[in-house]
C-alpha cells in the first residue's frame, strides 16, 4: 500500500470528524450523504458505496466485490417498493459515513471492517423491506438476534448500532427481544418429542490433514529443486531466442510474427536438455501434475485436451508449469510462518533481506491489530528452503512481467491471461490459487471432507505443529503471528483444534516410550536403584520372547511396559530419571504431598542412572572436595556443612566413583552417611 494513501484517508475522516456533528449525521437528507461519501472517498452516486482499491489491505479485500456494494443488493424484486428500497439504502450510506468518522466500542473503523459490515446489513435490509413501510424507524423493524444469527460479527455490530443510537447519530436500532424475568416453573417434558439437534461447525479454518501436508509438501519441495531452475531457464532461454525477419530486413506481419516467435520459442523447448542441479536428466517428475495441454487452433466442440506429458514439447506447454511451480513456491512460504493472506499477498520482489548473524528474514507489511491505516512493517522467518523458493519466485515474476510488459515490485502474479487476471499483474486471490494448486499436483483427496485450502489454515496448521513439538509452545506462537494477547493465541489457534489435547498427551507418552528405549539400548552400563532392576526383567523378558537380543519392535513393548504405556518416568537432570509410577510417592514426596523431581536424592528406590552421568558425577566430586577444602580453610562452618551434605549426595551414587575417592581425607571425614539406629 503506497504511503500517500493513509494520510489522504486519515485527513478526510479527521476533518469531517471535527465538521459534523451529532444532530448533522442524524438529519442529513440524500443529497448531504453523497457529498460525505463522495468526501469520504466511498463514491457520490446514489446507489454505490465503493471504496478505491488502494484504501483496502493487500490480498482478496481489493476485489471489487469485497470493497463496494450497491442498491441492487437489497433486492432483486421489482414488486417491492421503491420508497422502502430508498429508505434502506439511505441508512445504510448514514451507517457507513457514522463508522467511517465516529468510534465505535474502541477505535474508528478501517475501510475492510465497515465493509463487511455493510454487506450484513444488506443481507438484514432485505427482511426489513418485506415489512410494511414506517418513515420515522427502519431498524428497529427487525430484532437483535436476526443480525447475530447471520455472522459471527453480528453481535459487534448490534452493539455499535445501539451506541450509535444512543449517541443521536442514527433514528433507531435493532429491537432487543423480550426477556422473560422471575423464576420460570418446572418444565415437564413428558410425551415431549426428542429434539433433533444438529451441530454445524465450519471447517473452512481447521489444521489442514497431516497426510494432505506431508503429501504436499513432499511434491512441493521436488517441485521447487528440481523443475524449477531448469524450466526458468528455458523460458529464460525462449524469451531470448531471435526473430526472423524479411528478406529486405523488415518486421513480419504482425500475424506472421507472432507465429514465427512461437515456432522459434517451441524449438528452444522442444530441445532442451531437462537436466536437474547435479547435471543428470531429470527422466520423470515422479509426481503426477493434472495441468492440459495447450492447443491453439483446431479444437473440436466438447473435446477434452489431454494432461500434460513429461517433458512438454511447446512453448506454451512449458509456460503453464509456471502456476505449478509458483504454487510449489507458496506452500513452504505460508507453511514457514503462517502469514495472513493479505500479508503474504503483500510481498515484493525486495522483500527478502540478510540480517548479519541471523540469516534471511523476509520483510513485509501487516495490518491486523494495527491502529495505522497503512499498516505497520514486520519479518517473518526465512529458512533456507523459503529463501530457495522466494529467489525461484522473484525470477519467475520478472519472467512473466517482462513478457506482458508489466511494470511493479508485487511477487505473486497472473501467470497468464484469463478472467478478470492479466499476464503479469498482482494476484490477490490467492487462497483460490492454492486451491487450485492442491488439484494440479493431485492431492486434494488427502483433504477431509472434501473441504478447500485455505491460506489462513496454515496458520492452524503451524499452530498445531509448534504445540505438539515445542515447550513453551503459545509464546513462540504468539511471537510468530504477531499476537498481543496470549489468550488469543491459545484460543483461537491452539485450541480451534478439538482433539489437540488428546494429541498432545499422545505425542508426550511416546516421547517418554522413545525415551526409555534409549535408556534400555544401553542397559548394561546403567546405575541408580533401578538399573539392575531393569536388567533382571529385560533378561527375563528376552527369556519369554526366546531371543537373545532386542529387535526395534521388542524394545518398544518392553519401554512402553516399563513406562506404563508412557505414563511414568521423567528426565530430572541429564542422565537422571525419575521411575516413580503416577501417583506414587517416593522421598522427593515427604513433606511435598506429591512427587517433586526438585527434590530427588541419592538413594531414591526409583532414581535410573545413565552410563553419561558417571563421568559427571566424578567431575562433581572433585569440585566439591576442592570448596569444601577452601571451606575448611576459611572456617565457614555453614558453608562446610553445605558442601558435606553434597559430597554425601553425589559420592554415593556410582559405586565406581564411591571406590575412586573412598581413600580421599575429606571423603573419610565428611562423606560418610551416618544410620540412625
Amino acid at each position: 500500500m503506497g504511503g500517500f494513501v493513509s494520510p489522504l484517508y486519515e485527513s478526510r475522516r479527521d476533518a469531517l470528524n471535527e465538521k459534523l456533528k451529532a444532530d448533522d449525521l442524524l438529519n442529513m437528507g440524500v443529497r448531504d450523504l453523497l457529498d460525505v461519501q463522495y468526501a469520504l472517498g466511498a463514491g457520490g452516486s446514489w446507489g454505490k458505496w465503493e471504496f478505491p482499491p488502494e484504501f483496502m489491505p493487500d490480498g482478496q479485500l481489493r476485489g471489487l466485490s469485497r470493497r463496494s456494494c450497491s442498491i441492487e443488493q437489497i433486492t432483486s424484486d421489482s414488486a417491492v417498493d421503491e420508497l422502502k428500497i430508498s429508505q434502506a439504502w439511505t441508512e445504510i450510506i448514514r451507517y457507513g459515513i457514522v463508522r467511517s468518522i465516529m468510534p465505535g466500542a474502541r477505535v474508528i473503523a478501517k475501510p475492510s471492517t465497515i465493509m463487511s459490515e455493510l454487506h450484513l446489513l444488506i443481507r438484514l435490509a432485505r427482511k426489513i423491506v418485506e415489512q410494511p413501510y414506517s418513515a420515522t424507524m427502519f431498524w428497529s423493524n427487525a430484532a437483535s438476534r436476526e443480525l447475530s444469527n447471520m455472522s459471527s460479527i453480528g453481535n459487534s455490530i448490534v452493539d455499535t448500532l445501539r451506541r450509535f443510537k444512543e449517541r443521536g447519530y442514527i433514528s433507531d436500532c435493532l429491537r432487543e427481544e423480550p426477556q422473560v424475568e422471575g423464576r420460570a416453573v418446572e418444565r415437564n417434558r413428558y410425551n415431549e418429542a426428542v429434539p433433533d439437534q444438529k451441530c454445524q461447525k465450519s471447517e473452512a479454518w481447521l489444521p489442514l490433514p497431516d497426510k494432505f501436508t506431508s503429501e504436499c509438501g513432499w511434491r512441493s519441495i521436488r517441485i521447487i529443486r528440481l523443475l524449477g531452475p531448469t524450466l526458468l531457464a528455458a523460458l529464460e532461454e525462449a524469451m531470448l531466442v531471435p526473430v526472423r525477419k524479411r528478406q529486405d530486413g523488415g518486421d513480419l506481419h504482425p500475424r506472421n510474427q507472432q507465429l514465427a516467435i512461437a515456432e522459434a520459442r517451441d524449438a528452444v523447448i522442444s530441445g532442451w536438455s531437462w537436466l536437474s542441479k547435479d547435471g543428470s536428466p531429470i527422466e520423470s517428475l515422479e509426481l503426477d501434475l493434472l495441468v492440459k495441454e495447450t492447443k491453439n487452433r483446431g479444437m473440436v466442440l466438447s473435446e477434452k485436451l489431454p494432461y500434460l506429458a513429461w517433458p512438454p514439447k511447446t512453448f506454451a506447454d512449458a509456460w503453464g508449469l509456471l502456476s505449478v511451480l509458483q504454487g510449489a513456491h507458496l506452500f513452504p512460504i505460508c507453511l514457514a510462518s503462517g502469514p495472513r493472506a493479505s500479508e503474504v499477498c503483500g510481498f515484493t520482489v525486495n522483500c527478502l533481506e540478510e540480517v548479519s548473524g541471523i540469516g534471511h528474514r523476509i520483510v513485509a507489511k501487516t495490518y491486523k491489530l494495527v491502529n495505522d491505516f497503512g499498516g505497520r512493517q514486520r519479518d517473518f522467518c526465512a529458512p533456507e528452503l523459503v529463501v530457495d523458493a522466494l529467489l525461484q519466485q522473484i525470477r519467475l515474476a520478472q519472467l512473466v512481467k517482462q513478457r506482458a510488459g508489466v511494470c511493479g515490485d508485487h511477487l505473486w502474479v497472473h501467470t497468464r491471461t484469463f478472467g478478470r487476471g492479466l499476464m503479469g499483474e498482482k494476484h490477490l486471490l490467492l487462497t483460490r490459487f492454492i486451491d487450485d494448486y492442491a488439484s494440479k499436483i493431485d492431492v486434494r483427496q488427502f483433504l477431509d471432507n472434501s473441504s478447500r485450502v485455505h491460506v489462513h489454515r496454515f496458520r492452524k496448521t503451524l499452530a498445531r505443529i509448534v504445540a505438539l513439538s515445542l515447550v513453551n509452545s503459545p509464546i513462540i506462537l504468539m511471537d510468530c503471528f504477531g499476537h498481543e494477547d496470549l489468550d488469543m493465541t491459545i484460543r483461537s489457534y491452539i485450541l480451534s483444534d478439538e482433539g489437540i489435547a488428546r494429541e498432545v498427551l499422545k505425542v508426550q507418552k511416546e516421547l517418554v516410550i522413545l525415551m526409555a528405549v534409549d535408556v534400555i539400548n544401553d542397559s548394561e552400563n546403567l546405575g541408580g536403584a533401578v538399573g539392575e532392576q531393569l536388567r533382571n526383567r529385560k533378561s527375563n523378558f528376552l527369556q519369554l520372547l526366546g531371543k537373545s537380543e532386542f529387535e526395534p519392535q521388542d524394545a518398544y513393548e518392553f519401554a512402553a511396559r516399563e513406562t506404563f504405556d508412557g505414563r511414568s518416568w521423567i528426565m530430572v537432570s541429564p542422565g537422571v530419571y525419575c521411575t516413580l509410577p503416577t501417583g506414587s510417592g517416593g522421598l522427593c514426596a515427604k513433606g511435598q504431598g506429591r512427587t517433586n523431581p526438585a527434590y530427588c536424592q541419592s538413594g531414591c528406590p526409583f532414581q535410573l542412572l545413565t552410563a553419561a552421568h558417571q563421568e559427571k558425577c566424578d567431575d562433581a566430586v572433585a569440585e566439591i572436595i576442592m570448596n569444601l577444602q577452601k571451606a575448611i580453610d576459611d572456617e565457614e562452618d555453614m558453608i562446610v556443612s553445605l558442601w558435606a551434605g553434597q559430597l554425601k549426595n553425589w559420592l554415593h551414587r556410582w559405586p565406581q566413583v564411591e571406590k575412586k575417592w573412598r581413600s580421599h581425607p575429606l571423603v573419610e571425614a565428611y562423606g560418610q552417611i551416618q544410620v540412625k539406629k
